[in-house]
Protein backbone atom coordinates (compact mmCIF):
# COMPACT_ATOMS: atom_id res chain seq x y z
CA UNK A 1 0.00 0.00 0.00
CA UNK A 2 2.98 2.32 0.52
CA UNK A 3 3.75 4.29 -2.60
CA UNK A 4 6.77 6.48 -3.22
CA UNK A 5 6.31 10.17 -2.53
CA UNK A 6 8.58 13.11 -3.22
CA UNK A 7 9.48 16.01 -0.98
CA UNK A 8 9.02 19.58 -2.15
CA UNK A 9 12.76 19.85 -2.83
CA UNK A 10 12.79 16.62 -4.86
CA UNK A 11 9.72 17.73 -6.80
CA UNK A 12 11.22 21.14 -7.50
CA UNK A 13 14.39 19.47 -8.79
CA UNK A 14 12.36 17.17 -11.04
CA UNK A 15 10.37 20.10 -12.45
CA UNK A 16 13.44 22.36 -12.70
CA UNK A 17 11.87 25.06 -10.54
CA UNK A 18 12.38 26.34 -7.01
CA UNK A 19 10.62 25.11 -3.87
CA UNK A 20 9.25 28.65 -3.57
CA UNK A 21 7.66 28.38 -7.01
CA UNK A 22 5.95 25.15 -5.91
CA UNK A 23 4.71 26.85 -2.74
CA UNK A 24 3.27 29.71 -4.82
CA UNK A 25 1.56 27.22 -7.16
CA UNK A 26 0.06 25.44 -4.13
CA UNK A 27 -1.30 28.70 -2.71
CA UNK A 28 -2.78 29.65 -6.07
CA UNK A 29 -4.15 26.12 -6.63
CA UNK A 30 -2.52 25.88 -10.05
CA UNK A 31 0.27 23.39 -9.40
CA UNK A 32 0.37 19.62 -9.22
CA UNK A 33 -1.80 17.78 -6.70
CA UNK A 34 -0.10 17.22 -3.37
CA UNK A 35 -0.61 15.27 -0.17
CA UNK A 36 -0.43 16.88 3.25
CA UNK A 37 0.91 14.60 5.99
CA UNK A 38 0.61 16.68 9.12
CA UNK A 39 2.72 19.73 8.29
CA UNK A 40 4.64 17.96 5.54
CA UNK A 41 3.87 18.40 1.85
CA UNK A 42 4.48 15.41 -0.41
CA UNK A 43 3.94 14.80 -4.11
CA UNK A 44 3.05 11.50 -5.77
CA UNK A 45 4.91 10.83 -9.04
CA UNK A 46 1.65 9.76 -10.70
CA UNK A 47 0.12 13.17 -9.88
CA UNK A 48 3.16 14.98 -11.30
CA UNK A 49 2.88 12.99 -14.54
CA UNK A 50 -0.84 13.78 -14.82
CA UNK A 51 -0.24 17.48 -14.15
CA UNK A 52 2.54 17.68 -16.73
CA UNK A 53 0.35 15.94 -19.33
CA UNK A 54 -2.49 18.36 -18.62
CA UNK A 55 -0.15 21.32 -19.19
CA UNK A 56 1.06 20.12 -22.61
CA UNK A 57 0.47 22.44 -25.52
CA UNK A 58 0.67 20.81 -28.94
CA UNK A 59 2.73 22.52 -31.66
CA UNK A 60 0.66 24.14 -34.42
CA UNK A 61 1.85 21.57 -36.95
CA UNK A 62 0.74 18.68 -34.70
CA UNK A 63 -2.63 20.31 -33.93
CA UNK A 64 -3.46 20.74 -37.63
CA UNK A 65 -2.86 17.04 -38.32
CA UNK A 66 -5.32 15.93 -35.65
Amino acid sequence: MHEAVLTTTETAQALKCTPGALARMRRERRGPAFVRVGRLIRYRPVDLDAWLKSRRIAPVREAKQA
